[in-house]
């Protein structure tokens, strides 16, 4: 039989250093992100009181790099200066409840304690939680990652809370970092909670074509054998991702290039491989992206579909607007205003999931004209994966 495996790749010497986990040494172009994060938790090695952020941008800005950077420094530095703070990573799109992140936070503070992982009530999951962080008299901060699939957000006024409340010692503290790639989610923060937890902005801009090109020249010298890569590769994948100034997307295309070059068994990359990429990450993403996006992203998305479902004419922002306000209206949900609509419609507009271009109406100002470009039966099947949209 032969042997089903490569036990070498003429590709690729190190891939690794393309996937998702992987965290450089050095970060590029996010000098300004690195001392904003740095700056809310060092107060914890002066034994002081962390400052509560909130980490914004679209995906592929290297926020969760940047955080996961700041975060192995600062415990690797804490111990060494006997300071009683630890820095606890939660990927809220894993621990979408708060039961499953309070376990995961009580796991990393005392991880010799069984607790149960259903069958508690919330009081009785916090209580644990408490007598954990005064028995072991430790100070936590924790990195709450994709923070908008949290189903309740109320862990955040708790945790903020718990000092005030005497829940912990005094010597006890409690911050808290929420990284979201929804960049609207503080409009659907009440005054309440934005009062609690009184967080400070990080906002992480998309990277420009320099600092692309950068980045990906850093990655591919690692992650390819010598004189494999074409060119013209890294600047497609630079062309290709530019519009959107995802780091992401570009490390993706260019991980996908050498696979498909390797499939072939070719023993080049070139930019006709970045193509055939391209392709394959369009198609493969697309639904799960839908998926995974905030209930308003998808119902202003939803009005969009439905609204050129029945209409061979190009639809308006305020026919989207109309129909997106009757639908949160059947949720029961409070609709966010005209402009972050507007802005949603350009988001998808730039993502080429619609067209939305603008329209000079005179004296009226301007409009937009928008319809869909993707599938529509397969836009409507990914939002009506959401359970509380299935009945709509």
């Amino acid at each position: 039989m032969n042997d089903i495996f490569k036990t070498e790749s003429i590709i690729f010497q190190k891939k690794a250093v393309l996937s998702e986990q992987y965290l450089p040494d050095s970060l590029i172009a996010r000098d300004g992100q690195i001392r904003e994060i740095a700056e809310l938790i060092e107060p914890s090695l002066h034994r002081g009181v962390p400052n509560n952020g909130l980490i914004m941008g679209q995906k592929g800005t290297g926020k969760t790099s940047v955080a996961k950077f700041v975060i192995k420094q600062f415990n690797e530095i804490a111990p060494k200066d006997e300071i009683d703070t630890v820095c606890i990573f939660v990927n809220c799109g894993i621990a979408n409840t708060v039961s499953r992140v309070i376990l995961e936070i009580v796991h990393q503070v005392s991880p010799e304690l069984q607790v149960p992982k259903t069958g508690l009530s919330m009081n009785e999951y916090y209580n644990i939680l408490w007598d954990a962080l005064n028995e072991k008299q430790t100070s936590i901060i924790v990195v709450l990652d994709d923070l908008e699939m949290l189903k309740n957000l109320d862990i955040l006024m708790s945790l903020s809370q718990a000092g005030g409340k005497m829940h912990i010692a005094n010597d006890v503290h409690i911050g808290i970092i929420g990284i979201s790639n929804d960049v609207f989610f503080t409009e659907k923060l009440s005054p309440g909670l934005i009062q609690s937890v009184n967080y400070k902005e990080v906002i992480f801009p998309p990277y420009n074509e320099e600092e692309l090109a950068e980045i990906l020249n850093s990655r591919s010298s690692i992650a390819f054998r010598e004189e494999v890569i074409d060119e013209y590769v890294i600047p497609t994948c630079i062309l290709l991702s530019q519009k959107d100034g995802y780091a992401y997307k570009a490390i993706k295309l260019l991980e996908k290039a050498g696979n498909i070059a390797e499939r072939k068994n070719e023993d080049f990359v070139s930019d006709k491989h970045v193509f055939l990429a391209n392709d394959e990450l369009k198609s493969e993403s697309g639904i799960e992206t839908l998926k995974k996006l905030p209930i308003h992203q998808k119902l202003v998305l939803l009005s969009v579909v439905r609204l050129a479902k029945v209409s061979d004419e190009k639809i308006t922002t305020g026919q989207v607007v109309a129909e997106y306000q009757d639908l949160c209206s059947k949720l029961d949900l409070n609709p966010l205003g005209r402009t972050s609509v507007s802005k949603m419609i350009s988001e998808f507009d730039m993502q080429d999931i619609i067209s939305a271009s603008h329209r000079s109406r005179g004296r009226y100002g301007k409009t937009r004209l928008i319809n869909v470009k993707w599938d529509r039966d397969r836009i409507k099947e990914a939002l009506y994966y959401d359970y509380k949209l299935k009945d709509l």
